[in-house]
């Protein structure tokens, strides 16, 4: 609903630059076009950028009755009704009726654990005055982003990092080991990004910064819990329960009810419940492509049809591509490698031109296996990782796992293969699945990758945190935690926000993960060395809800055909980029591999189109945020 932003400067007499401050503001307007504003006191400032919901207003920043605590929020706090009544009989004075409005009073009521006490899509800035204390926070599945730059005298704030970058005191500059993440995952796992410096309030996470102290703090996390089964029926009622009680706790204060909508079992379930929680129309928005290979619209409107919504449909072809990308690049602040975010940004558009709201059905692929290649590593798994745990762990890990796979001499060969099976499967999987292998990144890159952090070094840590579940639990992990955060909620945040749009995401809401989390995964996946069901357990949940058609058609996923459209159409954009002497000569990649790999795409066509696409968006954030001046995008300005 909103952008926020601000400064702390750690000495009480070291006053904040107010026009810095509102210069902060205004580059994120796209986020908040109904008004923004800022508070300064001193040594600390902050403000908002805000969307106004119906009737009602959101101004911001708002403080306690004696104004020694304010805040700022972007997003929503849902069931306010609930916490205003609350608050009353504690003998507040609310001036504010907006989410923003609860926030001062909540952190007098219970301090800094209020978080855990609400749910929502947000992040948010409080400052207390007398303590000289600022706390930010964010949701629990990060559907709102929040990023800091932390100095030994000053912390900077904002909701997205092109605010941060207005403050002259940050000296731009690429993070080598986030270059490193982002060509192995497709992208900067948290709190890390590509700037050196600039990280990320983690989701589920509060940050706590008062004079020379900054210290970050979990309030929530997404875990497995192993309880006592019980029937299908009860898992498939209860998850029914908690989906209609996400949806009906974020309908509250909307006047018109909008959703994106595919045809596939998500956001048609969401369609659904949306339909019958509220009695009203549903206006619906599908993207599709002239490629029936990936057009998914004829789905789309058997849903419709079945639930008798408002539909409105777009086409996106391979032109929006080329002029939409550099867009893509300003807003998402990261050389964002989902192409699926452009198709968002015109489903967005569409869904802007009839309301201000739209609920997204994101989740329930990554908490509740919704793809074929889930089942997929499960099957190879039993193929290629052929030990016992206990074996791997006590022999294989003990005199394999130090071992340089480049050594071993004429047992090279047994060598490696040992090695490898020493190493747990779901991590070879996230190795296994880089853009760029280890050995291509040896070619690609002038910087010694060797040097670096490793990628993979957090990942025993990680994937020991789910030590103990079963092998699905653990790809789901990863999902969850990274997959929908670094890639999912910035392709929707950012594509809605884009085009002054709010999304609201009921299938991460906190409830509703933690019951996920103690559904035995055969409920999720049932079948593995034969043909697999899919979400079985929220199949069996919306039966009586969803037209036949739609709980027995295939998977398909919302893509586009990326890789069709840069073997034919956009060839010329593709060459043009990445053959440009500007970009051969950015000082990253050896120019002659990079000539190589385009070469080979076209000519033998054995390289993957990630790779090129991986090249092409790195050198569009180049452009963009490091050869000049920020660039205001906002409005469709083309990079040269």
């Amino acid at each position: 609903m909103g952008g926020i932003f601000g400064i702390f400067n750690f000495e009480r007499e070291k006053a904040v630059d107010l026009s810095l401050l509102r210069s902060m503001g205004e580059v994120l307007k796209h986020r908040g076009p109904d008004g923004g504003d800022v508070y300064q006191n001193r040594n600390f400032g902050f403000g908002a950028r805000w969307l106004n919901i119906g009737q009602l207003s959101n101004y911001q920043p708002v403080s306690n009755e004696d104004k020694t605590k304010f805040a700022v929020l972007d997003g929503e706090i849902y069931e306010r009704s609930k916490w205003e009544s609350f608050l009353k009989a504690k003998g507040h004075k609310l001036n504010s009726s907006s989410g923003a409005g609860i926030l001062p009073h909540l952190y007098e009521e219970f301090g800094e654990g209020f978080v855990q006490k609400v749910r929502g899509e947000f992040a948010f800035a409080i400052w207390d005055e007398r303590e000289q204390k600022l706390i930010l926070g964010r949701d629990n599945a990060g559907c709102k982003p929040l990023y800091y730059f932390a100095q030994d005298d000053s912390l900077t704030f904002a909701s997205e990092i092109k605010a941060i970058l207005q403050d002259e005191r940050y000296e731009r500059r690429v993070s080598l080991d986030g270059l490193n993440c982002f060509l192995t995952y497709s992208y900067v796992p948290w709190p890390d990004t590509l700037f050196e410096g600039i990280k990320q309030v983690p989701p589920g996470h509060i940050l706590v910064a008062r004079p020379g102290k900054i210290e970050l703090r979990s309030y929530w996390e997404f875990r497995y819990q192993h309880l006592k089964r019980q029937s299908e029926e009860y898992y498939a009622e209860r998850l029914y329960e908690l989906m209609e009680e996400a949806v009906r706790v974020r309908c509250e204060d909307l006047d018109s009810i909008g959703s994106y909508l595919s045809g596939g079992l998500d956001s048609s379930t969401l369609v659904g419940l949306l339909a019958t929680v509220t009695g009203r129309q549903v206006k619906t928005f599908s993207v599709g492509f002239k490629e029936a290979t990936h057009n998914e619209l004829p789905d789309a409107r058997v849903v419709s049809e079945y639930f008798g919504t408002e539909h409105h449909e777009i086409i996106v072809s391979y032109e929006n591509v080329k002029d939409f990308l550099p867009q893509m690049i300003w807003h998402t602040d990261q050389p964002f490698f989902n192409s699926a975010a452009i198709a968002t940004y015109y489903g967005a558009k569409l869904a802007r031109e009839h309301v201000k709201v739209v609920f997204d059905a994101h989740g329930p692929d990554q908490l509740l296996a919704g793809f074929p290649s889930y089942h997929e590593l499960l099957r190879q798994r039993l193929i290629r990782s052929p030990f016992p745990e206990w074996f791997r762990r006590g022999v294989l890990e003990k005199l394999f796992g130090g071992i340089d796979e480049d050594h071993g001499g004429f047992l090279k060969g047994l060598i490696k293969k040992l090695h490898r099976a020493s190493i747990p499967f779901e991590q070879r999987v996230r190795m296994e699945n880089a853009i760029f292998s280890e050995e291509e990144k040896q070619r690609l890159c002038l910087f010694d990758v060797g040097k670096l952090s490793s990628p993979f070094d957090f990942l025993e840590d990680f994937f020991d945190r789910v030590r103990d579940c079963d092998f699905l639990e653990k790809i789901l992990y990863w999902e969850v935690l990274h997959m929908a955060h670094d890639d999912l909620m910035v392709k929707v945040d950012r594509m809605g926000m884009a085009n002054f749009l709010e999304t609201r995401i009921p299938f991460l809401d906190p409830k509703l993960m933690e019951f996920i989390g103690t559904i035995p995964s055969d409920l999720k996946l049932r079948g593995v060395l034969r043909k697999p069901v899919l979400k079985y357990i929220m199949k069996k949940s919306v039966s009586k809800l969803l037209p036949e058609y739609t709980l027995k058609k295939k998977k398909h996923g919302f893509s586009m055909p990326l890789n069709q459209w840069m073997m034919n159409n956009l060839r010329d954009f593709v060459c043009e980029v990445l053959l440009d002497s500007k970009t051969l000569n950015r000082g990253y990649f050896d120019k002659l591999f990079v000539r190589e790999l385009v070469e080979r795409f076209y000519k033998d066509r054995d390289v993957k189109y990630t790779q090129l696409w991986a090249l092409m968006v790195f050198e569009m954030w180049n452009r963009i945020f490091m050869d000049k001046g920020l660039q205001d995008l906002s409005k469709n300005e083309m990079v040269p």
